[in-house]
């Protein structure tokens, strides 16, 4: 199974410090699907305070990003 890296994306006028443990969910997925659904999920809970989502490969290369 892969492993995936899925980071909130802060407003632009967010300060570094407002960053949280809650923005960041890195674990094994079944396949991108299940990546893909899981960030729209962190988005949703956290729609007023994140602005998108992007996932990250195994080697922190950015395969996904969504922004409103």
């Amino acid at each position: 199974m892969p492993r995936y890296t899925i980071v909130l994306l802060p407003p632009p006028t967010a300060r570094p410090d407002e960053s949280g443990a809650a923005d960041r969910e890195e674990r094994q997925f079944a396949n991108l699907g299940e990546a893909l659904e899981r960030g729209r999920a962190m988005y949703r809970s956290h729609e007023s305070s994140a602005v998108g989502f992007q996932i990250c490969d195994a080697a922190g290369a950015v395969i996904h990003e969504w922004r409103r």
